[in-house]
């Protein structure tokens, strides 16, 4: 016992000795913890950069077992203990401060946690390989960018891009995400678009993307571009102005918006086709439209890529104003610009110029002025001459065609009346309609391109509404009232004959068939174009009072109903125009035993030679006529 207490203290040191330390190893920490989460730590650290440290440098505070789960420093924070340099620049994520209280990620987020390899190890997360898809982590996310504010970016598209991983041999991109966000001293100082000095604010990303492309930007800052963004102009394009930001295809690819054939009006015409800019900076206007529609602009937008295009003459990133003796359309350049595609040409040819108005080109000189004004004389003369020709030789037939004698009346006067208020009403609705979808066609503006004419088209457009609606009432009256129009429903009304007529009229037609079928009063074409006609003003009428009163329906209607109806009324416009196109005008038009017309639609009746060849079944008196009853022949007189 003596023995014991002389030697107790030299116990007590031993075991104090024995327990945990603070470089603790990991397979003492993994006896709990990997049982508990299934993670094989020990294995995972001994890998890492990190091997033979132990986990209490990191997880510290935790050198005594049990331990709270609270103990110990944020994560990252354990990181400043040996990072401390890394750590200091590190204060802020684009626009978050790099505090545990925002969303900012820590150093773990972006390099792991029990398996941070070198940056050099193809296997990090952080190497060049995979750096893109650890950012995409967060910024990728939809819900993220909404949350702070931010446009999402798509890894896909980075990664076809020239930058991309998908574009080199080896799989390592040209660009990662560092390369461009992060300050050129310190890949973690990685600062939002608004700092002056941050890599991706306006005025630095020349100055980003010549740490690459260095001698780009040496002509950058020598063009006009480059000297109006030095002196603080915002409207001056810079890189990614032209050539985008993640999704930079190579410029010889169809996509590029600075491709041959789209760099005039993708990448150049949204500068200088601006009236604002234009003015405020002194820029001839229309210098684009004058370009396409030149040769050179016209071969361009045909798909030529070798054609001149606006980078061909005024150069690419050094472009300088012609007034400068450096520029290449500089009077004194421009043999040698336009020699580079015309070999030999004179002075005098390379100066003409290009962008000009018509009456104003060089091009057009006082010989070329004069025979250009013959020939339009001598087209609207003799063209016209022919249109005044056929037009008399049409309106005699026409004439002729109206006083054949006898005749047969198919149409009374309120109903001849009915059928050209709706004709009108639907030819307005057709051209007031289109006018505004296609409102930068010749035609559009032709009618209504002048001051307040787009205006009077919707006007327009609203009172043909009306009229069409009230002859649609104006009918619907004529059914129900009138027995002479409960009889027309009557006969309107499709019937199971009417499909065998229509597989017996194309038999014959394929002459498979040797006598054509006859026809009653209204034929299959003639029953299928007014349903297609209450069908299609159901749906015109529904959908544009949907459009029309848009303000007061979308409180009322589900969500996206204003978008269906306009929709629906757009192309239910185009089934309803081609329609008329192509089935009632043959029908009543152009076809042959029916040129020029059939005059019912103006007269009320038409010759009884043309009836007895389309309704030879009402003819012959084996179906009612046009009044409800048979017609008799001795009933047909001067007009039928």
């Amino acid at each position: 016992m003596s023995t014991f207490r002389s030697y107790w203290p030299v116990l007590v040191v031993v075991l104090l000795l024995m327990g945990p330390t603070a470089g603790q190893a990991a397979p003492d920490c993994a006896e709990c913890h990997e049982p508990e989460t299934g993670a094989a730590y020990a294995d995972r650290l001994q890998e890492s950069i990190h091997a033979g440290m132990g986990c209490t440098p990191c997880h510290a505070g935790k050198d005594v077992v049990p331990h709270d789960d609270e103990v110990g420093p944020p994560p990252g924070r354990a990181c400043r203990q040996c990072h401390s340099d890394v750590a200091d620049a590190y204060s802020s994520h684009g626009v978050l401060e790099a505090t545990p209280a925002t969303e900012a990620p820590n150093c773990a987020d972006c390099h792991g946690s029990h398996t941070i390899v070198a940056v050099t190890d193809t296997t990090s997360r952080v190497h060049a390989r995979r750096q893109p898809a650890s950012c995409n982590t967060c910024h990728g996310s939809a819900t993220f960018a909404e949350d702070h504010h931010l446009v999402k970016t798509r890894l896909d598209a980075y990664a076809r891009s020239v930058h991309g991983p998908k574009t080199s041999a080896d799989g390592v991109p040209a660009a990662t995400c560092v390369d461009c966000h992060s300050m050129s001293d310190n890949v973690h100082a990685i600062p939002g678009r608004g700092p002056a000095d941050s890599p991706i604010h306006f005025f630095e990303v020349a100055n980003t993307c010549g740490r690459c492309h260095a001698d780009v930007l040496d002509h950058y800052e020598i063009g006009i571009h480059g000297r109006l963004n030095a002196r603080g102009e915002t409207d001056a394009p810079t890189c990614t102005t032209c050539h985008g930001e993640h999704e930079i295809v190579p410029t010889g690819a169809p996509g590029s918006p600075v491709s041959p054939t789209h760099v005039a009006g993708q990448t150049c015409a949204p500068c200088h086709e601006s009236v604002l800019l234009n003015s405020r900076y002194g820029v001839e206007a229309g210098v684009v439209a004058s370009f396409e529609d030149s040769y050179h602009g016209m071969k361009a937008q045909a798909g030529d890529t070798e054609v001149a295009n606006c980078a061909s003459c005024h150069g690419v990133h050094g472009i300088l104003p012609p007034g400068d003796p450096r520029s290449r359309v500089h009077p004194d350049n421009l043999v040698d610009t336009c020699g580079a595609c015309h070999e030999g040409i004179s002075a005098e040819m390379a100066g003409i110029p290009i962008h000009t108005a018509d009456d104003e080109s060089p091009y057009h000189t006082q010989v070329a002025t004069t025979i250009e004004d013959v020939y339009i004389a001598a087209i609207v003369i003799i063209i016209g001459l022919m249109v005044v020709h056929w037009l008399i030789d049409l309106a005699r037939h026409l004439i002729d065609h109206a006083k054949t004698r006898p005749r047969v009346r198919r149409m009374r006067t309120d109903e001849v009346w009915m059928h050209a208020a709706l004709a009108l009403s639907f030819t307005v609705l057709v051209i007031t309609g289109f006018a505004l979808v296609y409102d930068q066609t010749w035609f559009a503006t032709l009618l209504f391109g002048w001051e307040g004419g787009f205006a009077m088209r919707g006007i327009i457009h609203r009172i043909a509404a009306v009229l069409f609606v009230l002859t649609i009432v104006w009918h619907l009256v004529f059914l129900v009232a009138s027995r002479r129009g409960r009889g027309f429903f009557v006969d309107i009304t499709p019937r199971p004959r009417d499909f065998r007529f229509f597989f017996q009229q194309i038999a014959y037609n394929l002459r498979l068939r040797r006598d054509e079928p006859e026809a009653g009063r209204f034929t299959y074409v003639e029953k299928a174009e007014y349903w297609a006609l209450v069908w299609g003003a159901a749906v015109m009428v529904l959908s544009g009072f949907a459009l029309w009163f848009d303000d007061w329906l979308i409180g009322v209607l589900p969500r996206g109903s204003i978008e269906v109806a306009w929709v629906v009324h757009f192309w239910e416009a185009w089934l309803a125009t081609l329609a008329i196109a192509v089935w009632h005008f043959y029908a009543t038009i152009f076809k042959p035993e029916v040129y020029p017309m059939n005059p019912s639609w103006i007269t009320g009746t038409m010759p009884v030679e043309q009836y007895r060849e389309e309704h030879p079944a009402v003819w012959d008196g084996r179906e009612r006529g046009e009044d409800g009853r048979r017609v008799r022949r001795e009933e047909v007189g001067s007009e039928g």
